[in-house]
């Protein structure tokens, strides 16, 4: 049962995971939408690898230390074609809003393929490169909203004008 139950919840997760042949809803939905939700979805995308990494290690514990273990092989070779995908989809783009999407793909890709080698210390070092990864990306989705919008931080001359300003007044 649990054979048969199992690669049903990881392809549900890997979905959301973005693993390359289920990754071609991600860059049209996080680019489409406003800058705020695009950056907190790839806080999301992240949630469905982490599940991943929970339930591998739940429903197969015996399976972390053994050398061979239920589906690696094929979420390394998953991972690595993400990261593959990800890299022409990130050259390829023109407009930031997907590049920052296809940032998500080969970052997803990239923990993927780590937690397929299922070391402690790559996993270890994985779990640090998710924070770093996701807060750069959710950043680069409010930075290209701000650039598409062509806002920019005043600068210190015309706020020194305003206080000059309100000082007359």
């Amino acid at each position: 049962m649990l054979i048969v139950f199992f690669p049903i919840l990881a392809v549900a997760f890997l979905v959301k995971a973005a693993i390359w042949p289920l990754n071609a809803w991600l860059v049209p939905a996080y680019a489409a939408t406003s800058a705020p939700v695009a950056a907190l979805f790839a806080l999301m995308t992240k949630v469905g690898i982490y599940a991943i990494l929970r339930l591998w290690s739940l429903f197969f514990p015996a399976a972390i230390a053994a050398p061979t273990h239920f589906g690696a092989s094929a979420l390394l070779v998953g991972g690595l074609a993400t990261i593959a995908f990800g890299t022409v989809g990130l050259l390829a783009s023109i407009r930031i809003s997907r590049i920052a999407g296809f940032s998500i793909i080969v970052s997803s890709g990239t923990l993927l393929t780590a937690f397929a080698l299922r070391s402690a210390l790559v996993t270890g070092a994985a779990l640090y490169y998710v924070l770093s990864a996701t807060l750069a990306v959710s950043a680069i989705f409010l930075i290209a909203e701000l650039a598409r919008r062509g806002d920019t931080a005043p600068r210190a001359s015309s706020l020194d004008a305003e206080d000059a300003a309100s000082e007359d007044t």
